[in-house]
Order: C-alpha cells, then structure tokens, then sequence
C-alpha cells in the first residue's frame, strides 16, 4: 500500500526563536506520532530560499515543511486522522510552543499517483 502525506508547513516566531522552535519540533514529532493513531512516520526539512526552478523563485513563505507519512489510502481516512490531531491538541496530548509562528501554520493532504510502466 502506498501512503498518503500530510505535509506541514511552518516557521518560527522570530529568528532569534529559530533554536527553541527547532527543539520544541523534535519533540513535538515524536508526541504526534505516540498520540495519534495512523502517523507512521515523518521527516522535517529546511526549506532553501535561494534556489530558483527554470529562472523563477521557488521560495515559499515558510521556513520549514514536516512530511507526515499516513497510513492512509483515501480522503476519509486522511480526514479520520486530521480530527485525532485536533482532538490530541484540545486534550493536552500534544502541543503547539509559542516558538511556532501560528500565523504561518499550512498543512496539506496528499494521495499517491501511482504510474504503471512497462
């Protein structure tokens, strides 16, 4: 079975937070993996600023993505596992440090494509 993603997108509050952001995160990974079921693993990223894709800029305002591998195959059990986030978050199993700039907060759900070659 091919899995779905979450992909997650933030930044820090401020730069001088970027450290406190980044530690809190290692964290905050391995509480949402442990509290939530059906996030089988994940993996965090920098986003780079300065390189470009055919001449154009391929910055995006965020300053870090998080892809969280599901195990999902379709849109209801993405969504199954977006509510048990949002229930972790309102019950205190998991949380958001002030760090985090809330306002820059994106998360996407992706299916996989899957092509067939012969």
């Amino acid at each position: 079975m091919a899995h779905a993603l979450m992909l997650s997108f933030s930044s820090p509050a401020s730069p001088a937070e970027e450290e406190r952001y980044n530690l809190w995160y290692f964290r905050h990974i391995r509480e949402v993996m442990a509290a939530v079921p059906g996030i089988i693993g994940a993996r965090r990223y920098k986003l780079e600023k300065g390189v470009t894709s055919g001449g154009r800029s391929s910055a995006h305002p965020c300053s870090y993505v998080c892809i969280y591998e599901l195990d999902a195959e379709n849109p209801q059990q993405m969504q199954t596992i977006s509510d048990a986030i949002s229930s972790a978050l309102s019950e205190g199993k998991i949380d958001i440090d002030p760090a985090l700039d809330r306002s820059s907060l994106q998360s996407s759900f992706a299916l996989p494509v899957i092509s067939v070659q012969e």
